[in-house]
């Protein structure tokens, strides 16, 4: 029994699971701060340039 006496990990899963809804928020949050992040820092393509599909549309082509 001494492994589980003064274990971090097992503390950590017991306090875990007592209180599911803290981690379960925090799992949201950082969804919605990863995703956030990734629209904001992520390139956005060139095709999608105004003049581009305003050029396209003179053109014949199909817009993207």
């Amino acid at each position: 029994m001494g492994f589980f006496n003064d274990n971090i990990v097992i503390e950590y899963f017991h306090k875990l699971f007592r209180k599911p809804g803290d981690f379960l928020m925090w799992l949201f949050t950082g969804l919605i701060v990863s995703s956030t992040l990734y629209l904001i820092l992520a390139p956005f393509p060139s095709d999608f340039d105004i003049e581009n599909n305003i050029d396209n549309r003179k053109k014949g082509k199909k817009r993207l």
